[in-house]
């Protein structure tokens, strides 16, 4: 095998837009005053007969795929004169299976009903869930995206964060709505600066390839560092990749490059897991060292990732004279 290792697979440090997947937060579960509030409830609707304690019976599953209408309709309990808040705390108890049996659908349907009458953590919560799809409910990437823009409509100036970085994934994408790289780049500035990490690295990316703005090695290197500096690995490995070229106005430097890459796998991104093989198989930072390459490749491996499959597969099959 020889010094420059052509057989072997390099990975690019920061990812396209694409593979951001879209987030949504834990679900908010009953205080101990809510929880209070819930078991009040109960007692005076046991007492008078005109609701059901939901949360001591075992939900319905629905036996068909027919919609979310048929599945609240056949609920065993009525919450009428539940404020809409109070629904939405209902509906995260039963997606956690907090409290209950868990049960998606009925937690779909009630995020739904709140959702109708414009309460802005259903409709988060139902938009999340339809974007991808969830139980029997079919991916609706449309409706997804127009219950995110209501969302930052009725919130102004004040914002939302989640709405604002998952309504930019599908802007950056063109998912369920117009492609706008541009606006993409807007809203995860905005996200950002609200503290999801990981429009940092989002913002980062594009301006790193030149979407939705000139392109700014400099700015990306700014707001990877932001991102690394909140232990994000995606933002750390990138950063690495800014320090190994000396990128972005950044000096070169291999052992920061190393370190970061290193600090990263230790988290299981399998980006940085395999590029830690690398390092250590060119000696990039570090001493080489095959064991330590053929160790990191194999954690990859197991994670899936072909590259380092391909690569564990020369280390083993070619071995290098000790020197």
């Amino acid at each position: 095998m020889t010094s420059a290792h052509k057989g072997f697979f390099q990975c690019k440090r920061f990812t396209d837009i694409a593979n951001f997947r879209l987030e949504m937060p834990a679900p908010k579960l009953p205080s101990e005053s809510e929880k209070a509030l819930f078991r009040y409830r109960e007692a005076v609707a046991v007492l008078s007969g005109t609701i059901l304690p939901p949360w001591r019976l075992k939900p319905l599953k629905p036996e068909d795929a027919a919609g979310l209408s048929k599945v609240r309709a056949s609920l065993p309990f009525s919450t009428v004169g539940f404020a809409p808040s109070d629904i939405v705390l209902l509906a995260n108890q039963y997606f956690e299976g907090f409290g209950v049996k868990e049960d998606k659908e009925i937690a779909l349907a009630l995020w739904k009903e709140a959702a109708d009458v414009g309460d802005v953590d259903a409709m988060f919560a139902y938009a999340a869930a339809i974007c991808t799809g969830i139980g029997n409910l079919q991916p609706n990437p449309v409706e997804a995206a127009r219950l995110f823009e209501e969302i930052l409509k009725q919130r102004g100036e004040l914002g939302h964060k989640w709405a604002e970085f998952n309504l930019a994934r599908m802007l950056a994408v063109g998912e369920g709505v117009r492609k706008d790289e541009r606006r993409a780049l807007h809203l995860f500035h905005a996200a950002g600066e609200k503290g999801i990490v990981q429009a940092f690295a989002a913002a980062a990316s594009m301006l790193a390839s030149g979407r939705g703005a000139p392109r700014n090695d400099t700015h990306a290197a700014k707001l990877f560092q932001l991102g690394a500096d909140e232990k994000d690995p995606l933002c750390m490995v990138s950063l690495a990749d800014f320090y190994q070229t000396g990128r972005g106005g950044l000096q070169k430097d291999l052992k920061e490059a190393f370190k970061l890459t290193i600090e990263a796998a230790g988290m299981g991104y399998v980006y940085a897991i395999h590029n830690a093989g690398m390092m250590y198989l060119n000696g990039t930072g570090c001493e080489k060292n095959l064991q330590m390459a053929q160790h990191y490749f194999r954690q990859a491996s197991l994670l899936g990732f072909a590259p380092s499959q391909v690569n564990l597969a020369e280390l083993t099959t070619n071995t290098e004279p000790s020197k």
